[in-house]
């Protein structure tokens, strides 16, 4: 038994030892460095429509592991975080021209 404990220990280390695999072990993973690869990707496409599965895809996670990871992470799904950063667009847009809003 204690050969095999060994064993799986030792092939558990190898396995956190592989960046690869263990930045995915656990949804908890999902961290700032791929929050904000997302984030650039809807910044870059945020009058295109886009897809739960375009943002997965840019930051290479299935789509559901993404929703899932993403939501625990940010504490707001993918969906509701578009369409805040697209609200906070349009204001902007908006205060930028307010002149030729008005005439």
């Amino acid at each position: 038994i204690m050969l095999i404990q060994s064993k799986v220990y030792k092939l558990f280390d190898m396995l956190l030892a592989d960046t690869k695999i263990c930045s995915r072990i656990a949804v908890g993973k999902i961290n700032a460095e791929v929050t904000k690869q997302a984030d650039e990707f809807m910044q870059r496409n945020i009058s295109n429509p886009i897809t739960r599965g375009d943002i997965a895809k840019s930051v290479s996670f299935s789509p559901v592991y993404f929703h899932r990871a993403f939501s625990l992470y940010t504490g707001r799904t993918p969906h509701a975080y578009l369409l805040e950063k697209r609200l906070e667009a349009a204001k902007m847009y908006l205060e930028v021209n307010k002149k030729a809003f008005l005439k």
